[in-house]
């Protein structure tokens, strides 16, 4: 952990269906009902509030000042809270703020992704998105039904899938998702977003479905996904191949 203590923010805890949405703590009655000891829960608390600083190991592992400050974030199903209480200028500041972060640490993005569709809510947002992929000179991620909706004569996706399937597959069923999937896409450019993680005590504490993303590791490292994808004549590009396409 970060700070040495737990903490969890409102819109994570009410996912665990133990938590009370108006008293905004622990639910004791379901709780008891269950059987759950409440103090294997961490403390429920505002996303955007300051909990302590990063830990002095934390700190030295990370390369991080001492007087860090560990802030509360969210879960992205909250995307919509940004447009009843964002405006265009602080959605500026904070995608800015992110690229300069990620760039003075030397990572050069790729591209940009509009995470859970949070700048398509509103077309000033989109144009800010579009905006600041021209300022860094690398592509934004859009697909075709929106740039149909936003008029935006640059396209870069013709289809954003998944791995498909329902939740609670067994390796062996997402290995078999996965390959109807890839024998069944269209012509054109398609993403295919996966989230695959390794199995460590930390990814097993944040993520409840953590199996579901460790199992996408493993098939995307399976030497027989890479022959189903020549198989299909499907050809593999990055954004940096889809800047060229564009120029």
């Amino acid at each position: 952990m970060l700070g040495g203590i737990k903490y969890v923010d409102y819109s994570l805890a009410t996912r665990t269906m133990a938590f009370d949405i108006n008293k905004l703590k622990w639910d004791n009655k379901i709780l008891c009902i269950s059987g759950i000891d409440a103090g294997l829960f961490p403390a429920p608390v505002q996303s955007g509030t300051a909990v302590g600083k990063i830990t002095q190991e934390m700190a030295d592992a990370l390369g991080l000042s001492h007087d860090t400050i560990l802030v509360m974030g969210a879960h992205d199903q909250t995307n919509d809270e940004v447009l009843k209480h964002a405006t265009p200028s602080d959605v500026r500041n904070e995608l800015n703020s992110q690229i300069e972060l990620a760039v003075s640490w030397g990572l050069m993005p790729s591209h940009f992704d509009r995470h859970m569709h949070t700048v398509t809510l509103d077309s000033d947002f989109y144009d800010i998105y579009v905006a600041l992929s021209q300022k860094y000179n690398t592509m934004y991620q859009i697909v075709k039904t929106e740039y149909e909706e936003f008029a935006i004569n640059t396209k870069t996706l013709d289809y954003l899938i998944g791995i498909g399937g329902e939740p609670g597959l067994s390796l062996e069923q997402k290995y078999d998702c996965l390959y109807q999937t890839l024998q069944n896409i269209k012509p054109g450019v398609t993403q295919l977003t996966v989230h695959p993680v390794i199995d460590t005590p930390e990814i097993r504490y944040i993520i409840p479905d953590w199996y579901e993303r460790y199992y996408e590791y493993q098939i995307f490292m399976a030497d027989e996904t890479l022959k189903i994808i020549k198989e299909n004549n499907i050809k593999l590009i990055s954004y940096k191949d889809l800047i060229n396409m564009k120029g």
